[in-house]
C-alpha cells in the first residue's frame, strides 16, 4: 500500500508519475485514489442524472495550516467548478513559499449526501496520461466546508477480511480501479460509515467574508 497525500496522481501507461498539484491535499490522513470518477455520462450523450449544481461551493474559502495560509477561490463553469488555490508560508507542501494550483471539481447527490469528485486540469496533464480522482464526501453549510475522503486504512482491512469486494489495484489498495457505477455504489452504502469516510480534522474549509475581501483589496 502507498499512501500519498498531498498529490494527485495521473497513470501513465507503464508506471505512475506523481503530479503535485497542491498544498491543500498535504495534510495530516491518508485516502485512496481512483482511475475512474463518478460521473456515467457519456460522451455526446445524456449527462449523469446524479450530477448536481451546487452554487453555496462559489466563493472563497481559506485554511490555516502550521506556518501555511491557503486560499481557495472557487468559480462555477458550464458543469463543473475550477478550484484555484494559493498557499503561502515556509510550512507548506514543497519547502515552503508562495505556490499556486487549479484544479476542477464535480458535485453527485447521492440519496441525501453531496460527493464532490476532484481531479486535475485536463492542460496541466500530460498528453499520454490521465488523472487520478479523489472523492469526497462533502459537508457545506453557510461559512464552511468539510470533506472526507476514502480511508486508505478502512479500505485495506476492510478487503483482507473480505467484507468488501471494492476493486483496486493488485498491488496498490490505495488505488481503487471500480467503474463510476461501483463506486457510487460504494458511495451510498458507506456515506454514513465515520470509518470508511474518515473526517480530516484539518480538511475543513471556512469562508471568507465579503467584508474582509472588500477591505483586503
Amino acid at each position: 500500500m502507498s499512501c500519498v497525500p498531498a498529490r494527485f496522481r495521473v497513470w501513465l501507461v507503464g508506471s505512475w508519475l506523481v503530479f503535485a498539484l497542491a498544498s491543500l491535499l498535504a495534510l495530516s490522513g491518508c485516502w485512496v485514489e481512483s482511475i475512474n470518477g463518478l460521473d456515467e455520462g457519456e460522451f455526446l450523450g445524456p449527462p449523469d442524472h446524479d450530477r448536481t449544481s451546487e452554487p453555496a461551493l462559489v466563493g472563497t474559502w481559506t485554511m490555516q495550516e502550521e506556518k501555511c495560509a491557503v486560499t481557495i477561490n472557487i468559480t462555477a463553469g458550464k458543469d463543473e467548478y475550477t478550484w484555484r488555490e494559493i498557499a503561502e508560508g515556509e510550512g507548506c507542501a514543497d519547502n515552503g513559499g508562495k505556490k499556486e494550483a487549479y484544479y476542477i471539481s464535480t458535485a453527485y447527490k447521492l440519496d441525501n449526501h453531496l460527493f464532490l469528485d476532484l481531479t486535475a486540469r485536463s492542460e496541466d496533464v500530460c498528453d499520454s496520461c490521465r488523472p487520478m480522482h479523489s472523492i469526497f464526501l462533502a459537508h457545506l453549510d453557510k461559512d464552511s466546508l468539510t470533506m472526507a475522503a476514502i480511508d486508505s486504512d478502512w479500505l485495506g482491512k476492510a478487503r483482507k477480511a473480505g467484507t468488501l469486494t471494492l476493486s483496486t489495484l493488485s498491488n496498490d489498495t490505495d488505488v481503487i480501479t471500480a467503474t463510476p457505477a461501483e463506486l457510487k455504489a460504494f458511495c451510498r452504502k458507506y456515506a454514513d460509515d465515520k470509518e470508511a469516510f474518515k473526517p480530516l480534522p484539518d480538511f475543513v474549509l471556512k469562508r471568507k467574508n465579503e467584508s474582509s475581501m472588500s477591505k483586503g483589496s
